[in-house]
């Protein structure tokens, strides 16, 4: 961490959120721009305490000294507690930069060259950054993460979906010998930015986790890249990892699957947004399901 010697309070950062230009406002997190003590910084403010989602900042006060360059990630200059004490704001290094321009190849490229560079940190277990890791074997710990996520769906989900635990018992051999490594846990568009010199910044490190490899391709198709241009940040990543096609494209499918049906309790049960409004996760993940059974991927 670079020196600064300032210590910001709770009502310091309640006022620059309060004044400073709003970038995002999301499901964990609100994020803002403004000047603390004359520095331009970029500020996350919690705004769920659910701790089953998220890290309260944990993956940023880790990840940094984990990749030891390898990615640019904005630098975390101080976590703030609020009045409760529960660390409530994040302060970073305020980065310039704009939107990736996800239809140039290069763009795409440099994607899959940023995930191979976080993939190449391995761990010996899995969990969170920073926690105690869990040494179960990789097949059985996704389908124990699979099965908890399905006893939480309503009925309306239907049998397929509430018996997917069961029905994937076999798919889960693709995970054999997996190596658990550092996975961002959160790649969707809005976490990446090209700064003014042309350099691609990894963001929002709160999900980070030792988990599998396929766990960060599992959003790429939600609403984000195209299958062409998913394509291509695939075959990169599959031409310099020199894993097997077949086997990683499954695996995807199966945490793509998780993330769907995760995706929905988190909106409906915790969120209490309406079940009809994400019933489009529902029938993604039983898309999912019946291709994952039927061995397409």
């Amino acid at each position: 961490m670079a020196e600064w010697t300032a210590e910001w309070t709770h009502h310091d950062l309640r006022r620059l959120c309060a004044a400073g230009r709003s970038i995002t406002k999301g499901p964990l997190n609100d994020t803002y721009a403004g000047t603390l003590g004359g520095r331009p910084v970029f500020v996350r403010h919690r705004v769920l305490d659910d701790p089953g989602y998220g890290q309260t900042f944990a993956g940023e006060r880790y990840v940094s000294a984990l990749l030891s360059g390898r990615v640019r990630v904005p630098e975390v200059l101080q976590v703030v507690a609020d009045e409760q004490g529960r660390d409530r704001f994040a302060v970073f290094e305020f980065v310039d930069g704009r939107a990736p321009d996800w239809e140039a190849p290069e763009v795409l490229t440099a994607l899959a060259d940023r995930l191979l560079a976080i993939h190449a940190i391995p761990a010996d277990g899995l969990g969170d950054v920073g926690g105690a890791l869990s040494r179960t074997a990789v097949p059985r710990y996704l389908l124990d993460l699979i099965r908890r996520e399905c006893e939480l769906l309503p009925r309306h989900a239907g049998d397929p979906l509430i018996g997917a635990p069961d029905a994937l018992a076999g798919a889960m051999a693709c995970f054999e010998g997996e190596r658990p490594c550092l996975c961002h846990g959160d790649v969707h568009r809005e976490n990446w930015l090209v700064d003014q010199a042309g350099e691609l910044w990894t963001l929002d490190w709160e999900a980070a986790r030792f988990r599998v490899a396929a766990a960060d391709f599992n959003q790429m198709r939600a609403g984000w890249l195209t299958a062409g241009q998913e394509e291509i940040v695939l075959s990169r990543y599959l031409e310099r990892s020199g894993r097997d096609r077949a086997v990683f494209t499954r695996q995807i499918a199966i945490l793509r699957l998780l993330w769907h049906i995760r995706t929905y309790n988190f909106q409906v049960l915790v969120r209490g947004r309406s079940p009809r409004r994400h019933r489009e996760n529902l029938d993604a993940a039983n898309v999912l399901l019946g291709e994952i059974l039927r061995g397409t991927p």
